[in-house]
């Protein structure tokens, strides 16, 4: 059997077995009220500032997709979209775009 040299994907066995979900931070523009935290699969909510910040630890970027395509379905504008092992901690009172 041939291997491809160029395929770097690790094969299934490969996967770290303490992987225990994909951290993340999603800010959206507008302030959504405690109420509605409860739909986005168990992630927390903070409002300040003009903007709303969803952080949390989702199962995978399968989960990640399907949470920005229901962003995209209610209209909801996406400022940033943050995952993954460099997630920050949460701050929306500074703002989207402060360092």
């Amino acid at each position: 059997m041939n291997i491809d040299a160029g395929d770097a994907r690790p094969q299934d066995a490969q996967h770290p077995g303490h992987m225990t979900g994909l951290p993340c931070r999603i800010v959206l523009k507008g302030e959504m009220s405690q109420r509605f935290e409860t739909a986005f699969e168990g992630l927390s909510l903070r409002s300040a500032a003009g903007y709303t910040e969803l952080s949390g630890t989702l199962a995978d970027h399968s989960q990640l997709q399907s949470l920005l395509n229901r962003f995209f379905g209610l209209g909801l504008q996406i400022v940033s979209v943050r995952a993954g092992l460099s997630c920050a901690q949460p701050d929306v009172s500074r703002g989207p775009d402060d360092p």
